[in-house]
């Protein structure tokens, strides 16, 4: 049996690029003082999706949601540029790690909860379009 792997897939937020810091600190003072009355239940939805995150507030006895769903999804949208285009960080190492899977005739590919939208910030501010062989997005 051949040890050798035939792809690698990688996750976008938290293995290509960090961006939970920034994440955390705009729920904590834009996005959660916008949608919910009281304090912001930021650990409540860690590492959730922006749809699981709505859903579990919504679930939540002592949290009052003051948005509809599509306004908290809006909240969202108006940080991902920030978030994707400016302040997220590329993994140290990551672009060698891409190379030496292509140099060794591993496939790659970039796999992510997040939009494609969002998704295509962070392919085109580091220019990672052309090291994967296939992305997938919701």
């Amino acid at each position: 049996m051949d040890d050798a792997y035939e792809a690698v897939f990688f996750d976008m937020d938290g293995v290509t690029v960090e961006t939970a810091d920034v994440w955390r600190e705009l729920e904590r003072t834009t996005i959660l003082p916008a949608a919910v009355a009281g304090e912001p239940p930021v650990e409540m939805i860690r590492a959730l999706s922006v749809a699981d995150a709505y859903d579990r507030l919504v679930a939540a006895d002592d949290v009052e949601v003051t948005v509809t769903r599509a306004e908290f999804d809006a909240l969202y949208d108006d940080h991902a540029t920030t978030v994707y285009g400016e302040r997220a960080i590329l993994m140290d190492g990551y672009r060698a790690l891409l190379a030496d899977l292509r140099d060794a005739g591993v496939a790659t590919g970039l796999v992510s909860a997040s939009r494609r939208s969002w998704v295509d910030l962070v392919l085109d501010r580091f220019d990672l379009h052309s090291l994967y062989d296939v992305v997938v997005s919701s």
